[in-house]
């Protein structure tokens, strides 16, 4: 959420055969501070990699 709205997701898309990597999601976003809330898995604990595209 940013300055308390939910934001779009502009893209997503299957990580890599063999990598590991379940789902990647795009986001637009402005410099500001987010919260990232994630939901629907059985597990107790999951990675997570954020990345800033250049």
């Amino acid at each position: 959420m940013s300055a308390g709205q939910f934001v779009a997701s502009v893209g997503h898309s299957e990580g890599p055969a063999c990598s590991g990597i379940r789902n990647l999601v795009d986001f637009t976003l402005a410099p500001d501070s987010y919260v990232l809330q994630l939901s629907g898995s059985a597990a107790a604990a999951a990675g997570l990699l954020a990345v800033r595209l250049l």
